[in-house]
């Protein structure tokens, strides 16, 4: 009997998750856009986002225009240590990424936070 219950409900849970899509379709985290999964972003958004790779800061990720060497410090970390030994960011602070993190941080947007930490 247990048996039968539970392929009956493994049979239906496709099916009920279709219908959950069909009435709450996948929205963009970021501009509510359609996309096709729950917890995306839409192409156009995450365009918008830069990303910060090399080169930069060794201390504190402060990105360089050019490379300056695996350990190389920018001229405040130079002129005053930070008490930090290293920090990262993601991505740019900037006019495309600033409502997303300020949604994150005081209007409780947390399903933002497993997007940006993809």
């Amino acid at each position: 009997m247990r048996a039968t219950l539970r392929d009956n409900l493994s049979k239906a849970k496709p099916l009920l998750l279709r219908a959950v899509d069909t009435i709450f379709p996948a929205r963009c985290a970021c501009c509510h856009a359609t996309v096709g999964t729950h917890g995306a972003m839409c192409a156009a958004c995450w365009a918008g986002i830069h990303f910060i790779t090399d080169p930069l800061c060794f201390r504190c990720g402060l990105p360089f225009e050019h490379a300056m060497g695996p350990e190389a410090l920018c001229g405040q970390c130079m002129q005053k240590p930070p008490a930090f030994t290293e920090a990262r960011a993601v991505f740019r602070y900037d006019e495309t990424s600033r409502s997303q993190i300020l949604a994150l941080k005081y209007h409780d947007r947390t399903q933002l936070a497993p997007v940006f930490g993809q």
